[in-house]
């Protein structure tokens, strides 16, 4: 059985975090609107002589008869009339919002509550297609020797940016990082395409966003790294669609320039054809000599971490 190195991020925690949320947002909302209403029902009457005396000191304030003598003048009277209205008018505002701002706050917190229950049941939903996924692939790549070394979510900051790989695969047979998937249907297109196009049997298809195009982008700041501690090895860009009713037909670009040679060699395969495409070679393949598997599987070990981006 391959060597498995799992990485610090986990989406099982992120996956069980969203979930709590989701199932905590609408007790919450409940709690926040009793809470607000028990609130006003037991120090109702402390706040309304609160606002009360508040007002009050305004008024008394806009009424003084010190401050009023010294606007008798004829020419003073309008602007001390505008005073007079202005603080009158203040003093009912604090009393509104003394006793609006408790019911608000509690009314605007359970509706932010309530709010959040979609978007946390979504990114739970994506966290739970992610593991289930990763978990898809891992049962298919448990059949790899003991000679591999398969590194989960890997992280590595380099060339200043960061990124989290889904897969990586090191063994005699070579070096290659996959990007999984777990969409059923017939997935078809070019590797150096922005999106594929995916058909199942239940609508007319849909677009797909390449997975291809990262797994290029990662390989890259992968083949950097490891030359810039003198390892030179060929890293394979892969995508693995691990549904069992997926199907994949993406096709190398027909100009396979300097520019598209990563995508002329990445490997998209489905559970079904992975052996023959990918998996033999890196089960099998005897290419790489075992003093440069160990440098290589030491240097990822030892990569520079960073916050990931997907």
């Amino acid at each position: 059985m391959a060597h498995i190195h799992r990485g610090r991020h986990d989406p099982r925690k992120d996956m069980r975090r969203a979930r709590l949320l989701m199932l905590l947002c609408w007790p919450l909302a409940v709690l926040a609107l009793a809470l607000t209403g028990l609130c006003l029902w037991q120090c109702g009457p402390r706040l309304l002589a609160l606002a009360d005396s508040w007002r009050d000191g305004f008024t008394a304030w806009a009424v003084a008869p010190g401050v009023n003598a010294a606007f008798q003048e004829p020419w003073h009277e309008s602007l001390w009339q505008g005073i007079e209205m202005l603080l009158r008018g203040v003093g009912w505002a604090i009393f509104g919002l003394t006793l609006a701002l408790p019911p608000l706050l509690g009314v605007g917190l359970a509706i932010l509550m309530a709010c959040l229950f979609r978007p946390a049941l979504k990114r739970c939903r994506q966290l739970h297609e992610r593991v289930t996924t990763h978990r898809a692939a891992m049962k298919l790549l448990a059949r790899l020797p003991g000679s591999c070394h398969i590194f989960e979510h890997c992280q590595l900051a380099f060339d200043g940016a960061a990124a989290q790989m889904e897969l990586v695969l090191v063994s005699p047979g070579g070096v290659a990082v996959l990007e999984l998937n777990g969409q059923p249907g017939i997935i078809e297109g070019c590797t150096s395409d922005t999106m594929l196009r995916r058909r199942a049997d239940d609508d007319d298809g849909e677009k797909l966003r390449n997975p291809a195009r990262q797994a290029v982008a990662h390989v890259t700041r992968l083949s950097n790294y490891l030359a810039s501690l003198e390892i030179s090895v060929w890293v394979t860009p892969g995508v693995l669609f691990v549904h069992p009713e997926a199907s994949a037909y993406v096709y190398p670009p027909e100009e396979t320039g300097r520019r598209r040679s990563r995508y002329a060699s990445c490997v998209v395969t489905d559970a079904t054809s992975f052996w023959e495409d990918l998996g033999r070679q890196m089960a099998a393949g005897h290419t790489l000599p075992q003093s440069m598997v160990d440098r290589i599987v030491q240097a990822i070990r030892k990569a520079p971490r960073g916050k990931a981006q997907k």
